[in-house]
């Protein structure tokens, strides 16, 4: 199949955007595959496992370089199923089927957290007494995330009631419950 060519004035289809995103993330996980095993590349140490959390994970991009800086995914929230998909497939399970990832994205909120990706909104599992405890107990080193800032930014429409103008308060209050060494 031919690589797809975009020109400036063309629209853009989600499928293909999507195809375009999963493409370029699987390039940035070939190239620290690349820089682990040369030696001029920076040396990660794993004698002490450091955890983080990647909330509004996306296709993977964050948890990408900071698996590059060493530290180990122990959950990541992405409400998009086309990117949790991609995420899924980037650091999850790298050569799923169709029918493993529709699996996947049924399982129950519990299911997902244990496998490492929950394709649900941040909300659900901060309303999960039960997975919170154990997120607590987990020592988490590092919470990372990017909340949508389209209802806010001078780039948008500044809609006050925009409810994506939420998701920065639910990131900060799963700070607070999580406790992690550093955000």
């Amino acid at each position: 199949m031919p690589e797809p060519r975009l020109q400036t004035n063309s629209v853009i289809s989600a499928n293909l955007l999507h195809m375009l995103i999963h493409k370029f993330v699987r390039q940035l996980w070939h190239a620290r595959t690349l820089l682990q095993r040369s030696n001029t590349g920076p040396k990660l140490s794993k004698k002490k496992s450091n955890l983080y959390v990647d909330l509004f994970a996306g296709c993977g991009g964050l948890s990408l370089g900071l698996e590059v800086a060493g530290l180990d995914l122990h959950l990541a929230v992405e409400k998009s199923e086309m990117a949790a998909e991609t995420f899924h497939h980037n650091f999850i399970a790298a050569n799923p089927d169709c029918a493993d990832w529709e699996d996947y994205r049924k399982k129950s909120l519990e299911g997902q957290f244990t496998g490492k990706l929950i394709v649900k909104e941040l909300v659900n599992v901060l309303k999960d007494d039960g997975l919170m405890s154990q997120l607590r107990k987990s020592n988490i080193d590092l919470v990372a995330g990017g909340p949508p800032c389209q209802g806010f930014s001078m780039a948008g429409l500044r809609n006050p009631s925009d409810q994506r103008n939420q998701l920065p308060y639910e990131l900060l209050d799963f700070v607070r419950q999580v406790q992690p060494k550093a955000v």
